[in-house]
């Protein structure tokens, strides 16, 4: 009896276990895939819309109340908006090939890409687990406000000799694919704003129809350790 007991609990766990991996693999592959100019849009009007409900005063109402009104405003247009997943194109500007050994290639890509958001109400999340791209996060200050300004930036990669000539990634760059979740945080509860997470998932690099090189997502166990 106790055996059966077992081998049931060790069956849901696996069936939930399943149904984590689908629903998350499920996420990753409902992303909407944009511009980076369409990505740097959705920031500034998301921003934008914070600032202005933050500016927002009813002068026949005590202070306390109009700050209940702004905390109930942002989070409803938080909840309306967010989570967002999006898989953010950015070209390649330049790609040098610096040495090949065996079927192995040393390659330096150059591209322009950065994410600006406040520090007050936002967090930051960096979930790529590759020691060749960093996130560098420098904090600066911006008419009398803190900002976050984040720079990807990527070390020389080791591809395949072989992938780098059959798509000639000299001559054919190819472009970035950035996987960021725009999320919401509601830690503080609905007397206060709502947080906004920014994060990092994943990172691919394309030429035509080839992924020449990528950063898959933390393991879904190590996400939730991080949380």
């Amino acid at each position: 009896m106790k055996s059966t007991v077992q081998k049931l609990f060790i069956t849901k766990l696996l069936l939930l276990g399943i149904v984590c991996i689908f629903l998350f693999s499920g996420h990753l592959m409902s992303q909407t895939q944009i511009t980076r100019e369409e990505f740097y849009q959705f920031l500034t009007d998301y921003i934008e819309n914070l600032q202005q409900i933050k500016l927002t005063e009813d002068t026949t109402l005590t202070e306390l109340t109009n700050l209940e009104l702004k905390i109930r405003l942002w989070n409803d247009y938080v909840v309306e908006k967010l989570p967002k997943r999006f898989a953010v194109k950015v070209p390649v500007d330049d790609v040098q090939l610096k040495k090949q050994k065996y079927n192995r290639a040393e390659v330096k890509i150059d591209f322009n890409f950065e994410v600006n958001f406040p520090l007050e109400n936002f967090r930051f999340e960096d979930n790529l687990p590759d020691k060749n791209i960093a996130l560098l996060n420098t904090i600066k200050n911006v008419n009398n406000q803190e900002w976050y300004e984040i720079h990807p930036v990527i070390d020389m990669l080791i591809i395949e000799a072989n992938q780098a000539r059959k798509y000639n990634v000299v001559k054919n760059k190819g472009y970035l694919l950035f996987g960021i979740k725009v999320a919401l945080s509601r830690e503080g509860g609905w007397t206060q704003f709502y947080q906004t997470v920014i994060s990092f998932d994943w990172v691919k690099w394309m030429v035509e129809d080839g992924t020449i090189w990528e950063v898959e997502p933390l393991p879904i166990e190590e996400l939730f350790f991080k949380k």
